[in-house]
């Protein structure tokens, strides 16, 4: 009896061990998944996701979902598990009795699950999740997209969401933009330094940002990417990183539109149509835009010149009037005759014409000097432009990937320019109202060739590798001849010394190879770009050639690491190039001001930049912010040095300085107050040490410049009133000091016509005080210099859609950016 009840007793244990020799011999897999929206099948980035007991619902194991929503969790045993989904803003999921098994052939939210990726891996499949009623509620009231969208490689702009954006241009739309500085001329600069790519579409731009961005009316943009720190990928051009325009490219299935118009004083008109008709194969899609636009201008100078114990004074006083008409033209097509092959055509053509009128009073004294006259010009300028690219994707059941793609592009300018000067005072000369005409002229062609081959292979939870070769061919030819009538009669005569005819040429052979891999909540992108680059550049005027070829390697490290779902580091580190641009290379003057000349440096070497950044980003409900750490170590650095000659002549050309050390600050902040008010504000400081002293010791060498951007919106019912504007306070660069600027704009916009159509009205520059103005210093001068744009202005806009607009075909990974462009071109 006794050893009855001692197996009676024991039989529990008996079984408890049993069940735990079980437990221990169940095969252990790699669970596979992904998790989307519902709404848009767009992923989810830093999903959790947890495997739960069935009996008591007690944690299992578990994971986060990466960028693209996508989880992989090793070591969970085989067997039934109730799987737990969940996300900021979304609705809780609960699959019960989920089976870990090879064998696994059901379907999750319609998509075959259960496909075995390897001897140890399970993929579940795809899990949808919906947004949950307050969160809907809130899409209600704000944009479909948010204004700004943080990646861990860049900042992307919906500029679509920023009415106070509308009815400009896109040289307006950039000042708007965190950390992105716009001159006087329109040139970028992105954390304080002008050395950025711009891309549009994924690929180089072949134009000046200036000729670009003030012939593009911002109705034609559907958002803009930031990438400060790019990998191997992509091309090292552009030493404070690419900045790529993503135009508008209607994603609806059947026939859709969008006319969009804007009107305005001073002059602004603008009109865009946008054209699409998508089927299941084939897209074909045009647009058109036409811009118009007038402005005034005045600038103010004042330059002292201090030689044998005497001073040269100059005084400048300027106005004038400035009006730019274009029209763009784009078209093309995508084909796509299954889901493993795709193939694009596009085509853009852009004419434009641009008008200038100015005078120029000129007042020059010194101890027994005086001279007073005025300069008038009158210039145009006949500029087209035109571009074919073609390009296609490829992928192979082994998981083999191929993006290839060609691209030509031509842009012409024909400039010329007539100045009349007259002789008001002369105590020099001794006479009164001598008047001389001068006419200037050149012609410009700019031609370029691209091509590119790049393969991936693989994902980055079990390890992607890519691999491409590019090569870029490019010439520029410039010819200017000027004539000089002393006579008024019209008899001119040339003027030998200010003829010349320039060419560059260039070409760059790349290839590239990078390879990431996600370790958990660890991911890593490690990567090297080799490069051949032949120069040569020729002065026709004397026969003079300046060659230069060279090899570079530039290696690339991207680290991330994801706190919770909420929030993650990165690091990351690059070397990248500027290459000497043609106006920094042609040594020949550029005369449109006889006191302030402009001339480049055949001798120019490219400059070398070592690049290391550190990030942290939060997103939580309603917020989201980010700040970077950043240093650049640039060698080689090109600099504009000024110098001044006894007759007060100020020369700018480029030199090479030893170099300079940038330590930065950046941060973004964004927050949605209520359900119908939100606000951004954001900010770059940085130091600059620049080591000048193979030049000379008048630089400044210490440097400390900052730029803070907000934009807030109040929104309700489909109305939607905000303010935006930007800041840059005052601070030495190098040979001076830049005085503060700052602008403000205020819009409105309302839904008209049964919420087809939008109504946006828009006051820039609401106190006027966008201005320009910089104070410069060296051993034997000083100088003052302050330009006003007419940048105040009231523009009233009206966006009409047209078409089937419930039936749009989302794609998953969002917009085509910098992301899609695989590389680009260089």
């Amino acid at each position: 009896m006794k050893n009855y009840l001692f197996l009676i007793l024991l039989f529990p244990a008996l079984l408890l061990a049993q069940g735990k020799n079980k437990e221990k011999m169940r095969p252990e897999f790699t669970v596979i998944g992904s998790v989307i929206d519902s709404i848009n099948t767009n992923g989810l980035s830093f999903a959790t996701v947890s495997f739960l007991n069935v009996d008591n619902d007690a944690l299992v194991t578990g994971g986060i979902c990466d960028e693209m929503g996508a989880f992989t969790i090793e070591k969970v045993r085989g067997g039934s598990y109730n799987l737990l989904i969940e996300y900021i803003g979304y609705e809780p999921r609960i699959i019960k009795n989920l089976k870990v098994r090879p064998s696994r052939k059901t379907q999750v939210d319609g998509v075959p699950g259960g496909t075995a990726a390897g001897d140890n891996s399970v993929n579940i499949g795809e899990f949808k999740l919906l947004k949950s009623i307050e969160q809907l509620q809130e899409i209600e009231l704000i944009e479909e997209k948010s204004l700004i969208v943080q990646g861990i490689d860049r900042k992307i702009f919906n500029v679509g969401q920023d009415i106070t954006s509308t009815g400009g241009s896109a040289i307006e739309l950039m000042e708007k933009l965190p950390s992105v500085q716009v001159d006087m001329d329109g040139n970028l600069s992105l954390r304080g330094s002008d050395q950025v790519r711009l891309y549009v579409d994924g690929k180089p731009s072949m134009l000046s940002s200036s000729e670009l961005l003030e012939t593009m009316p911002s109705s034609m943009i559907e958002s803009v990417e930031l990438i400060t720190n790019p990998s191997a990928k992509f091309s090292p051009e552009g030493m404070a990183g690419i900045i790529n325009i993503v135009l508008k490219k209607n994603k609806q299935a059947g026939f859709n539109g969008n006319l969009s118009a804007t009107a305005g004083y001073p002059l602004r008109t603008n009109f865009t149509s946008l054209l699409n008709r998508r089927t299941e194969k084939l897209n074909i899609f045009g647009s058109y835009s036409y811009m118009n636009r007038e402005n005034g201008f005045i600038s103010d100078s004042e330059k002292h010149t201090y030689f044998n114990g005497d001073t040269f004074n100059l005084y400048q006083e300027k106005w004038g009037n400035n009006s730019r008409a274009s029209h763009t033209f784009k078209g093309g097509l995508d084909y796509t005759p299954n889901e493993t092959t795709s193939l694009s055509v596009q085509g853009k053509y852009a004419p434009s014409i641009r008008s200038k009128m100015d005078t120029v009073n000129y007042r020059e004294d010194t101890v027994d000097y005086e001279n007073e006259f005025d300069r008038l010009t009158d210039s145009e300028t006949i500029q087209n432009s035109w571009d074919i690219d073609v390009s296609g994707k490829k992928d192979w059941a082994n998981g083999l990937h191929l993006d290839f793609g060609v691209n030509k592009s031509q842009n012409t300018k024909d400039n010329s320019n007539l100045y009349t000067d007259t002789i008001l005072n002369s105590i020099d000369l001794g006479f009164d109202g001598y008047t001389f005409i001068q006419e200037l002229s050149n012609v410009r062609e700019d031609n370029q060739f691209e091509a590119k081959l790049d393969f991936s292979f693989g994902k980055e939870d079990s390890g992607k590798f890519e691999w491409g070769l590019s090569s870029r061919s490019r010439s520029i030819d410039q010819d200017q001849f000027s004539q000089t009538d002393s006579t008024l009669l019209g008899a001119f005569s040339p003027d030998s010394g200010l003829i010349n005819h320039f060419i560059y040429q260039d070409e760059v052979y790349a290839a590239f190879a990078t390879y990431a891999k996600s370790y958990g909540v660890f991911s890593l992108q490690a990567g090297l770009r080799a490069e051949q680059v032949n120069t040569l550049s020729e002065l026709r005027n004397d026969s003079s050639t300046f060659k230069l070829d060279y090899f570079e390697l530039y290696p690339s490290l991207h680290l991330s690491y994801k706190l919770d779902e909420t929030a993650s580091l990165q690091a990351s580190y690059s070397r990248r190039v500027n290459r000497p641009g043609f106006y920094s290379l042609n040594p020949f003057p550029e005369y449109s001001d006889p006191y302030n000349l402009r001339m480049g440096n055949p001798y120019l070497k490219p400059e070398f930049i070592n690049s290391v950044e550190l990030g942290y980003q939060k997103f939580a409900k309603g917020t989201t912010f980010s700040t970077s750490v950043y240093a650049k170590d640039l060698n080689n650095m090109q600099r504009r040095f000024i110098t001044v000659d006894s007759n007060s002549v100020s020369t700018v050309n480029y030199r090479n300085l030893n170099g300079s050390l940038d330590l930065g600050i950046e941060f973004m902040w964004s927050k949605q107050l209520t359900k119908t008010f939100n606000f951004m504000i954001s900010s770059n400081i940085y130091h600059s040490q620049m080591d000048a002293s193979n030049l000379t010791d008048e630089y400044d060498e210490s440097t400390l410049r900052m730029s803070s951007n907000f934009n807030t919106a109040y929104k309700k019912n489909g109305h939607k009133l905000q303010l935006s504007g930007w800041v840059m306070p005052g601070g030495s660069v190098g040979q001076g000091t830049m005085r503060t600027m700052f602008s403000t704009d205020l819009a409105y916009s309302g839904p008209i016509f049964s919420n087809k159509a939008k109504f946006t009205i828009k006051i820039s520059d609401l106190f006027n005080t966008r201005g320009f103005g910089i104070d410069t210093q060296g051993a034997s001068f000083d100088q003052s210099f302050w330009y006003k744009r007419q940048t105040q202005s009231i523009n009233v806009s009206l966006s009409y859609n047209f078409g089937d607009q419930s039936n749009n075909r989302s794609r998953r990974g969002g917009s085509r950016g910098v992301g899609d462009m695989d590389g680009g071109f260089f």
